[in-house]
């Protein structure tokens, strides 16, 4: 990976922190700071950064301040300034096809104005505010712009704590060890957020951490919850995870509890905020919390470095950090009143955005997983489990209405993606629009409901062969057979062109498919060879249609 990071101060303490934090997810982390002098100069350098994933644009609200000293329009400077920004964007998106992380403006108020600053239109604090306004709204219109919300961040860590004037004059240092840290930390959360690193499942527990009390002793009249006293804070909290579960995070739960007492707020309490149907998992029982939550993993097939723990008990939290070392386990505070702050200033949820949503409701996809898992425990042979579930696969030509989707496979996808790209809709939309390539979707459904859309091949046409891009299946479909469907479909739809060939790029994750490839000894040397008039139909226990 490689970011450029362009800044009117100096940045090095902000890369040496993000090259330090991106080395223990990325195996080679190149990162060049371009300091002190306009951005626009870098970019019309003639230099080529044809081959960064990131670039960083950090101005400093000190270097709009003195322009806005400067201008002879104090009442349109929001407007001039936007423009200057809005054209660098916009021939950045030109020019390359890497994200772009633009900062906001810290908001600084010389209080010309005293209190009524935000009153003037000509006030500097109100052209700051519309400036941060404008471009906001700039960025919701392009998928790969990016904000790093740096106003926010100091407005919670105080600007005195934050902004040092001193080292700013003297050596063009402009914020603190302590902020350049945390500035290092969330544009870290960004990128891993947009390279498939991004949270997924929330696990929570219930006494005291969602609720006040204890539901088996207090009774469900006596835990505290609502919009009186404490219960205010459990109150926002719910509302913070009904918002994060709208957005495509999967909650479950796992207490140390009887079921039924566990479920009955839920059911019956007038103040819950989240309801059974929220919840994906229930996992209320006396077991140890880590074998429950390895039950959780296992079913929503992600990564342990995918799921965040939520519980209040200290002692509980250590025996599941010290099982499941990856799992990220927050040190909640002592105090409910602190868990929202506590949560959203350790950025523990940095969403992956795209133009389109794609609304799945995985909540009722989870669930019937759940029921698959409970209803293969009666088969001794998988293959006889596989039989009974009487699947069926649709393979189609790629259309618009799939973007969505396949954007999403691609960026959420690790263990069964041949080349580790995480596709943008913009950039498959080019693939679309270019009659060089093909493009397919796969999706399955079975006697327990729909998948959905669950894989995805694209091939580049190279005169008599072909070339896979990328081949993508989602995790929720392993030990299927669908990927050997995949291949008896591709070969037998292909037969006009003469081989097949692709790589394998490896990653930590992607050894599932790796294995598979090298198993039916298509692979060698992470090469992929597909010669399709020698291919052997592969058994599968999926049907076409």
């Amino acid at each position: 990976m490689k970011i450029s990071i362009f800044s009117d101060f100096s940045t090095q303490f902000i890369s040496k922190d993000l090259q330090e934090n991106l080395g223990l997810f990325f195996n080679d982390i190149k990162i060049k700071d371009f300091n002190y002098s306009p951005i626009e100069s870098h970019l019309y350098s003639g230099n080529d950064f044809g081959d960064n994933q990131y670039f960083l644009i950090l101005e400093s609200t000190f270097y709009i301040y003195e322009k806005y000293l400067l201008s002879s329009n104090k009442e349109e400077f929001s407007e001039i300034e936007f423009q200057r920004i809005s054209s660098i964007l916009l021939e950045f998106l030109n020019q390359y096809e890497s994200k772009i992380i633009v900062s906001n403006y810290f908001e600084y108020n010389d209080k010309l104005y005293g209190n009524q600053s935000g009153k003037v239109k000509s006030s500097f604090i109100y052209q700051l505010r519309k400036l941060n306004f404008l471009v906001s709204e700039l960025i919701q219109q392009h998928e790969n712009i990016l904000l790093f919300d740096l106003n926010s961040l100091i407005l919670v860590n105080g600007y005195n704590l934050s902004v040092d004037k001193k080292l700013y004059t003297q050596f063009s240092v402009l914020f603190s060890f302590d902020l350049s840290k945390l500035i290092s930390k969330n544009l870290h959360d960004i990128i891993c957020s947009n390279t498939s690193r991004a949270i997924k499942c929330i696990v929570l527990d219930l006494d005291n951490t969602i609720w006040g009390g204890i539901i088996g002793d207090d009774g469900i009249d006596k835990i505290q919850i609502g919009n009186v006293g404490i219960g205010k804070s459990f109150t926002l909290l719910q509302h913070w995870l009904k918002l994060s579960k709208d957005l495509g995070i999967v909650l479950c739960v796992c207490s140390k509890n009887n079921e039924e007492i566990a479920k009955s707020p839920f059911l019956e309490h007038p103040d819950m905020i989240l309801r059974l149907e929220d919840i994906t998992l229930f996992l209320a029982n006396w077991q140890d919390k880590a074998t429950n939550i390895k039950l959780i993993k296992e079913t929503l097939n992600i990564g342990y470095d995918s799921i965040v723990f939520l519980d209040d008990n200290i002692f509980e939290r250590e025996l599941v950090k010290k099982a499941i070392p990856e799992l990220i386990v927050p040190e909640l505070p002592k105090d409910p009143v602190d868990y929202l702050d506590y949560l959203t200033n350790e950025n523990i949820l940095e969403p992956n955005f795209s133009k389109k949503r794609n609304n799945i409701d995985r909540t009722s996809l989870y669930k019937t997983e759940f029921e698959r898992l409970s209803f293969k425990k009666k088969f001794d042979k998988q293959e006889d489990y596989l039989d009974s579930l009487n699947m069926f696969s649709k393979i189609e030509e790629l259309n618009s209405f799939d973007i969505a989707r396949i954007s999403e496979l691609s960026k959420r996808t690790n263990q069964f993606n041949l080349t580790g790209v995480r596709s943008d809709e913009s950039d498959l939309e080019k693939i679309l629009s270019s009659q060089n390539y093909l493009c397919y979707s796969f999706s399955l459904r079975d006697s327990f409901g729909k998948y959905g859309i669950v894989s995805y091949l694209i091939l580049e046409i190279q005169n008599n062969n072909l070339k896979i891009i990328n081949w993508c299946m989602s995790c929720r479909v392993f030990k299927r057979t669908l990927e050997q469907f995949i291949l008896n479909q591709l070969v037998f739809k292909l037969d006009k062109f003469n081989k097949i060939e692709g790589e394998l790029v490896p990653t930590s994750k992607n050894k599932v498919l790796k294995l598979f490839l090298t198993d039916l000894g298509l692979l060698t040397d992470n090469k992929i060879s597909i010669e399709i008039n020698r291919f052997k139909k592969l058994k599968t226990s999926i049907n076409h249609g």
